[in-house]
């Protein structure tokens, strides 16, 4: 393979071939729909090797758009369409940009899916990156994320809730209980319980799947910012028994 042997000369082949067979007008929206996937995995190849995806992930918007002009009842399109605009969201959001409405498309995208497919759990999983990214981004602009990150609670729960045997999304729900009780801390909360139940979902994920390495590592954060919440509420304690003593 040329470029390396990494994939992309044969994906942007893949590309120009349904490129030839939308010109003809044939099985436009399946053509389109194949299209717009080559460029969602030509998005990923250029981003692994650190360029720019953007470009990609607008034509491979553009396309599901199409498609979905043709036929706005699959799913899937609506799917591919939230992770190409979670995916600039992502792009955006690692140079510092605002990303906000990159990831409020994406979540829109991930309702439409999820009324046509209810019962999949992928547009729950989806939806759950969404409200994460979203958090991410709402705290960088400054803005109370802890909202967010319920909502993502909330949409990994239901995808468990359709299969509990992903450890991916254990994992996922994990990080978004423990990304919220780092901003309950961060205000002064107790969130001993909001990381204790971050750890059981560690847990499962490494139960389900024991090579999971990120579970391992997510997992040690949430034992250490659980033995800080110890260490401040035992500080709390002597602090009162100080002034308890002092009156």
């Amino acid at each position: 393979e040329a470029e390396g042997g990494d994939g992309r000369s044969v994906m942007r082949a893949a590309i120009a071939s349904y490129g030839e067979a939308i010109e003809r007008e044939f099985e436009l929206a399946d053509c389109c729909y194949n299209r717009g996937l080559g460029y969602l995995y030509l998005a990923d190849m250029e981003e692994m090797r650190g360029v720019d995806p953007r470009a990609s992930l607008g034509r491979c918007i553009e396309d599901c758009t199409a498609a979905l002009g043709h036929d706005p009842d699959v799913a899937e399109t609506w799917l591919n369409r939230g992770v190409a605009h979670f995916n600039t969201g992502e792009w955006m959001l690692r140079n510092g940009e605002d990303a906000r409405e990159w990831y409020e498309k994406a979540i829109a995208d991930d309702d439409e899916a999820v009324k046509r497919s209810p019962g999949v759990p992928g547009g729950y999983g989806n939806r759950g990156n969404a409200y994460m990214g979203l958090g991410q981004a709402t705290g960088m602009a400054g803005g109370d994320p802890r909202e967010c990150f319920r909502r993502a609670i909330e949409q990994f729960e239901l995808a468990l809730r359709i299969d509990a045997s992903r450890a991916s999304t254990h994992g996922n729900l994990g990080s978004a209980l423990f990304t919220l009780g780092e901003e309950e801390a961060a205000r002064g909360d107790d969130a001993s319980a909001t990381i204790e139940r971050a750890i059981a979902e560690y847990d499962e994920a490494i139960r389900l799947d024991p090579e999971l390495a990120t579970a391992y590592f997510n997992r040690g954060s949430a034992w250490l910012q659980l033995a800080k919440e110890e260490g401040r509420r035992q500080e709390d304690l002597r602090e009162t028994s100080r002034k308890a003593i002092a009156d």
